[in-house]
């Protein structure tokens, strides 16, 4: 398998969505549905799961929704027959998420029931209709390169140029689904080495990294014991094409603090409005504490870069190498940042 994901990366890292940086752009992608399906109607139909589809048309970016379908000329909202959100960069962890939207949607476009769907990359999607809005997930990558429907798309467009187009976004698709499939398959186990070299590559390394968070939050919150987490806030987010997982708690006294991990780095921090010296006190008697208490492996602990979040690195771990071996370690972390003496040093505050 390992031969065919190297294939599939290696035809990413020199295709022309990925130097033109469009590879995880939503609305570029929502742009080629769109066109797609006002010249396909089948493809509508089996899409929407609508038998009459003749008059309608598909429009992006209506009333903040991705793709919405309804009779040509759509003035109103209760003339939306359906509406899909299309989501890369988020998953079923995600902060916020998807799923708040899913429902706004389904509020604001009240005879789309039936037809509403979620497009993306990831079958931890499929989670979100066991409650709330019902709806239908579409994987994209499996979605449309599909040999029927890549029959339907070449005989779509008599224009050479723009069914060129569609010939390399399904190119880039199937390829992109090889690497999705490796990752979903490899669930928590470790990813082989230079597979994130790769991902860096095709410029994607964020929108797998998150999966990869979203499956140790999961597996983290189902090996905890009822209380071990309360009161803790938990987000995956993405900062400048990086996924990170955040557990924080709030302080009665404004600051927030808890475990950041990013990358390889996993940070002890704490976050308040301005950067004051008493803030940065505690959080270096924190760090003595877990040096003292053998929490943190590394030596000579500094303080990272001023301002108004502060940490220090407690540990070294990346989110591509087995995660099931770092569940302990890091219920060993929250622990710490649990225990009397931490929150005495923060109560000081």
């Amino acid at each position: 398998m390992k031969k065919n994901v190297d294939k599939a990366l290696k035809n990413l890292i020199n295709h022309l969505f990925t130097l033109l940086s469009l590879s995880d752009r939503e609305k570029f992608h929502t742009g080629f549905i769109a066109y797609l399906l006002n010249h396909s109607k089948s493809l509508m139909s089996e899409m929407f799961k609508i038998k009459e589809v003749e008059l309608l048309e598909c429009i992006a970016e209506k009333w903040s929704a991705d793709l919405v379908i309804g009779e040509n000329g759509i003035e109103k909202k209760v003339e939306v027959k359906g509406f899909a959100e299309v989501k890369f960069k988020n998953g079923i962890h995600s902060s916020g998420g998807y799923k708040n939207q899913m429902e706004k949607y389904a509020k604001d476009f009240p005879n789309s029931k039936d037809h509403r769907i979620l497009i993306g990359l990831f079958d931890d999607f499929k989670v979100a209709k066991n409650g709330g809005v019902k709806y239908d997930f579409i994987p994209i990558t499996k979605f449309f390169p599909n040999p029927g429907r890549e029959k339907i798309i070449r005989n779509t467009f008599a224009d050479k140029r723009v069914s060129s187009l569609y010939e390399l976004w399904i190119e880039y698709l199937t390829n992109l689904n090889v690497i999705i499939e490796y990752v979903e398959k490899r669930q928590m186990k470790q990813c082989y080495e230079g597979f994130k070299e790769y991902l860096e590559k095709i410029k994607l390394k964020g929108i797998f990294e998150r999966y990869r968070f979203g499956l140790f939050l999961e597996n983290f919150r189902n090996n905890a014991t009822d209380g071990f987490l309360s009161g803790v806030e938990t987000y995956i987010r993405n900062t400048h094409g990086n996924a990170l997982l955040d557990f924080r708690w709030n302080h009665s006294k404004g600051m927030k603090y808890g475990i950041q991990w990013q990358s390889r780095r996993i940070k002890l921090f704490i976050a308040t409005k301005i950067n004051d010296v008493k803030r940065n006190n505690i959080l270096k008697s924190i760090k003595d504490l877990a040096e003292k208490n053998g929490i943190t492996n590394n030596s000579h602990i500094k303080l990272n870069r001023e301002g108004k979040f502060r940490s220090f690195t407690i540990d070294s771990h990346d989110i591509f190498d087995d995660l099931n071996e770092y569940l302990e370690r890091m219920r060993e972390f929250v622990v710490f940042i649990k225990s009397v003496e931490v929150q005495q040093h923060l109560d000081s505050y």
